[in-house]
């Protein structure tokens, strides 16, 4: 049986590179590398989940916020699956810091390590775009079909969050206390929920082009008709796929206003020509 070659990369953006060079500089060496093990093992628990659930290929970014996981195929997964990758880094973060916290020697590096699992674990619970924890809303949100209005809440909460923490970092400037970190993370929050949205919705729109592999995976899958009284548009059918939810499979229906009959079928596969051809 040929088996699919798997594909995980790293990368680093430069918002992360800054933050990097700034604790090399600044930070003691052990902190530094117990913020490096606390990372590898988060983002490990997430790769672990995913290449479980037979993700072929992943990037992972090393951002202000820790790795972000950019899974092409993550929004044709299960719900369920959704919300268990997302929650993997979370959960052996927070387990880390607890068996930390019981059981590691009183030394710097304990302590250090502690901090960072604790740290991660927390920060990736906020429900913002792009953390652990908004990816977790966003899937349950699915499940009841209302991920439309939740990711704009959740796009706003993390503007809002994103100023705060420039104005926090500000405000301590203004005292005399300069807050590197906050000054970067505010301005990177913001873009990277900005850009996360611009992503999801085109992943959403692409994810149509996949519909024979829906179809592939054999078994019985929910179909969901549409109808319209003329033929569309592009511009349509971007409206209509960006409403898809991934476990179903669509089919928009051309009606005769005058008969009722309906005059031509358009599968999710054709709708997705149209749009990128």
């Amino acid at each position: 049986m040929k088996t699919k070659k798997k594909n995980f990369r790293v990368k680093v953006h430069p918002a992360g590179l800054i933050m990097l060079a700034v604790a090399f500089i600044f930070s003691p060496s052990h902190t530094v590398l117990a913020l490096v093990l606390a990372l590898l093992l988060h983002e490990g628990a997430h790769m672990l989940i995913m290449l479980l659930f037979g993700v072929q290929e992943c990037t992972i970014e090393l951002t202000p916020f820790g790795g972000m996981a950019d899974v092409k195929s993550y929004e044709r997964l299960s719900c369920m699956k959704q919300i268990l990758i997302a929650a993997a880094g979370v959960i052996v973060s927070g387990a880390a810091a607890m068996l930390c916290l019981v059981f590691a020697p009183r030394t710097s590096f304990w302590y250090a390590f502690l901090n960072a699992n604790f740290s991660l674990a927390f920060i990736n619970c906020l429900p913002v775009w792009p953390l652990d924890g908004a990816r977790v809303i966003m899937a349950i949100a699915m499940i009841f079909g209302v991920q439309k209005p939740i990711r704009r809440m959740m796009l706003i909460l993390a503007y809002v969050l994103g100023a705060a923490l420039i104005g926090l970092g500000l405000y301590g400037a203004w005292h005399g206390y300069m807050n590197f970190s906050l000054l970067l993370i505010g301005p990177y929050l913001c873009y990277a929920a900005h850009e996360s949205a611009i992503v999801q919705n085109l992943r959403h729109v692409e994810r149509a082009n996949d519909a024979r592999d829906k179809l592939s995976k054999g078994g019985v899958m929910p179909v969901r008709v549409l109808a319209t009284s003329s033929e569309p548009t592009s511009h349509d059918l971007v409206g209509v796929m960006l409403k898809m939810p991934p476990q179903q499979f669509h089919l928009l229906c051309v009606v005769d206003q005058s008969n009722g009959r309906v005059e031509k079928v358009i599968t999710e596969q054709e709708m997705a020509k149209r749009v990128f051809s």
